[in-house]
């Protein structure tokens, strides 16, 4: 369990949305409740900083970090070696960043900062998904799904299939 001083700290490096849901995930009872009621704010959409989208290194940390779980720095930058020559100080960048931008959480753990993803993959790719329908097509989806159809990993779908996935996420 995290301490509340560790979650007080999450707060300030996050939005206030993920901030409430880390403390009603992580303070039991009373005093998380409490917390979370007294207006840590109105939840504030991460979609801001997703309008600039994501880089392939930023998705390559990200997808490391969501490997691991949770990493240290220095755990990352190893991980990344194995992948792709990079600098350290180059990884560190890009952890920054995505803190900076509310997308990863970065808890002090002693001498070392310890990253973990505020949202998983899919949360992120939807969100993705649907700032790239509201920005580029004005909220319609339509298109976006026209334009998914021709996917060659959906083309070879049959009605039964597409018909089995509209009433599965409609009942969601």
């Amino acid at each position: 369990m995290l301490s509340l001083a560790i979650l007080r700290r999450r707060f300030i490096s996050v939005h206030v949305g993920v901030a409430v849901r880390a403390i009603k995930q992580n303070i039991a009872g009373k005093e998380g409740r409490q917390l979370a009621a007294e207006g840590l704010g109105v939840a504030k959409p991460i979609g801001a900083t997703l309008a600039k989208g994501l880089g392939p290194l930023e998705m390559e940390v990200l997808d490391v970090i969501w490997e691991m779980g949770q990493a240290t720095s220095r755990e990352i930058f190893e991980k990344m070696r194995e992948r792709k020559r990079l600098g350290q100080s180059t990884v560190l960048t890009v952890l920054r960043r995505l803190s900076d931008r509310g997308i990863l959480l970065r808890d002090s753990g002693g001498e070392v900062y310890v990253y973990s993803p505020v949202m998983a993959r899919g949360e992120l790719g939807g969100r993705l998904i649907d700032d790239v329908i509201d920005r580029i097509f004005g909220g319609a989806s339509s298109p976006v799904l026209a334009h998914l159809m021709t996917r060659n990993d959906l083309k070879d779908l049959s009605s039964e299939q597409l018909l089995a996935l509209k009433s599965q996420f409609l009942l969601k």
